[in-house]
């Protein structure tokens, strides 16, 4: 199968979002892939999508996108339509709630919803990573898209920088801290700043980075910081994900202790020591306390339900599935 993978340059080289890119990669494993887009040297701004595409990829099968389509501040596609309507578009996203109103930075371009940029581009196939945003892209379906979901899976390189048992040592809390956003990792932070739970943080890099070779770099010292820590502290955010990070820490072997998101995957609970979100503060202090001392036999197990169902190669055959079951 042959897939142009339709991207903003500036994009695809900066943009802090490597779990996308190593997506890709995975799916150039198991199809012809070729990484185009305005900004790249073979795209011309001047000509339409359809134009762009039948130069670079004659017999293109399907075309993966993020942001193009629908456009936004760093380039856009010309006639972004007729490529939907010529080719099998599909977009994988993320996070689907909506966007912050007034003009504030968003993920999604003029503060509107991930379902109103799908519409915009005409996406006919639409990959959500978390199975309850289904709800907030229901209406994809008016215009004739499918949903389909497809859970997040990790990088080998989160399993190259395991560390043996006998190495590991403490816990670690990281990503960013926003109260509103991360409740629970916020609760945790508190804890570690007030003495009450042993701990270090490893802070999450910004949104942008200088290539990808950078991020690469910063994706193997987060990888690095799981694979050495006993414990790592998690939160599913305030809308209940089932992040990235969830199958990242479990292939690192390290013992996962955070809520579990809604509408969790087969296997899910297998990758972590589940708490309450809501739970006292002395109850999430016994969680890390009973975790660090069963921390082997959790981060094993979890490492073992990763490694069988939820790393990159299992992400890209779930992909090819979908978009061959479609052609």
């Amino acid at each position: 199968m042959n897939i142009l993978v339709l991207w903003i340059e500036r994009l695809w080289r900066t943009k802090q979002s490597p779990a996308r890119r190593h997506a890709v990669w995975a799916i150039a494993e198991r199809a012809n892939v070729k990484v185009s887009g305005p900004g790249f040297p073979d795209w011309t701004n001047d000509l339409s999508g359809v134009e762009n595409i039948q130069r670079i990829m004659p017999d293109c099968h399907a075309v993966l996108t993020y942001k193009a389509l629908a456009g936004c501040e760093f380039g856009r596609v010309n006639e972004p339509l007729e490529v939907s309507k010529r080719w099998l578009t599909v977009e994988t996203w993320n996070e689907c709630h909506a966007g912050f109103p007034g003009g504030v930075p968003t993920m999604h371009p003029g503060g509107g919803t991930a379902a109103q940029e799908c519409r915009k581009a005409g996406i006919r196939l639409v990959v959500i990573h978390h199975e309850n945003d289904r709800a907030r892209m229901w209406d994809v379906e008016d215009y004739g898209a499918e949903i389909v979901h497809i859970p997040h899976g990790a990088s080998p390189v989160f399993m190259e920088c395991r560390k043996p048992w006998s190495e590991r040592r403490g816990v670690i809390l990281t990503g960013v801290l926003n109260e509103e956003h991360y409740p629970l990792r916020q609760r945790w932070y508190r804890l570690i700043r007030d003495g009450r739970i042993p701990a270090t943080q490893f802070s999450r890099p910004g949104n942008y980075s200088p290539s990808i070779e950078e991020s690469e770099k910063r994706v193997r010292e987060y990888a690095e910081a799981l694979g050495s820590a006993r414990v790592v502290l998690g939160c599913a955010s305030k809308w209940k994900y089932a992040l990235a990070r969830y199958p990242e820490v479990a292939l690192s072997g390290a013992a996962h202790v955070c809520d579990l998101p809604d509408a969790v995957a087969p296997g899910y609970d297998d990758m972590l020591h589940a708490v309450q979100p809501d739970a006292s503060a002395d109850e999430l202090i016994s969680a890390v306390e009973y975790t660090l001392a069963h921390a082997e036999e959790i981060g094993v197990r979890a490492a073992a339900r990763a490694e069988a169902e939820y790393t990159t190669a299992h992400y890209a055959q779930r992909f090819m599935d979908a978009v061959s079951a479609r052609m």
